[in-house]
C-alpha cells in the first residue's frame, strides 16, 4: 500500500519540482503523529450537563427524580397517573405513547385499546386519539374518564418559570 502511495506521489511531483522523498517523509510524519495522538475517552468527549453520554445510566444526583420506584401491577393501575408522551400517525392507524408516572411503565394506545410495551392488553380500558387537538381520552369499564394532552407536563413547568 505504501509503495503505491509513493509511486503516485512521485508521478505528481515530477512536474512541480518538489522532491518525492520530501512528500513521503511528510506523509510518514503525519501518520506517526496521528497514531501517537491519544484517543479521547467518553468522559472527555461528553463534557457538561448538555452533553452527557446517551448510553450511560443516570446515577443519583443527575436529572433523575429520587422517588421510590413502584412495581407495575394491574390491580393498582390507574388511568389518572398516565402522561401522554407522543402521537404517531401511520397507514395502519394512529398510535399514542403513554407513560405511567408512578411506575415508569410504558403503554401504547392503538385501535382504541391500551397495551403494555410487551403487547399485553390492559383489560377494562378503552381510548380515543384526537390528532387535531393532540389529546387522548381514556375510559374505563366503570365509566371513569381521563383526558391526556400532549405536552401538558412541559407547559406546566414553563408556566412556573415566567
Amino acid at each position: 500500500m505504501m509503495k503505491k502511495i509513493i509511486f503516485i506521489v512521485s508521478i505528481l511531483c515530477l512536474g512541480t519540482g518538489v522532491q518525492a522523498e520530501d512528500v513521503v517523509n511528510s506523509i510518514d510524519e503525519l501518520v506517526a503523529e496521528s497514531s501517537a495522538t491519544s484517543k479521547m475517552t467518553v468522559k472527555e468527549l461528553y463534557k457538561g450537563d448538555r452533553y452527557r453520554d446517551p448510553f450511560a445510566e443516570l446515577s443519583a444526583g443527575e436529572t433523575v427524580s429520587t422517588r421510590e420506584e413502584k412495581e407495575f401491577s394491574i390491580e393498582t393501575f390507574s388511568i389518572h397517573s398516565l402522561k401522554l408522551k407522543g402521537l404517531m400517525k401511520e397507514k395502519a392507524g394512529n398510535y399514542a405513547i403513554i407513560i405511567d408516572e408512578d411506575t415508569d411503565m410504558g403503554f401504547m394506545l392503538r385501535k382504541s385499546r391500551l397495551f403494555t410495551y410487551q403487547n399485553e392488553k390492559i383489560p377494562g380500558v378503552r381510548g380515543r386519539i384526537n390528532m387535531a387537538q393532540q389529546t387522548v381520552t381514556l375510559i374505563t369499564d366503570e365509566k371513569d374518564v381521563q383526558v391526556l394532552t400532549l405536552g401538558e407536563e412541559e407547559d406546566e413547568d414553563t408556566a412556573g418559570q415566567e
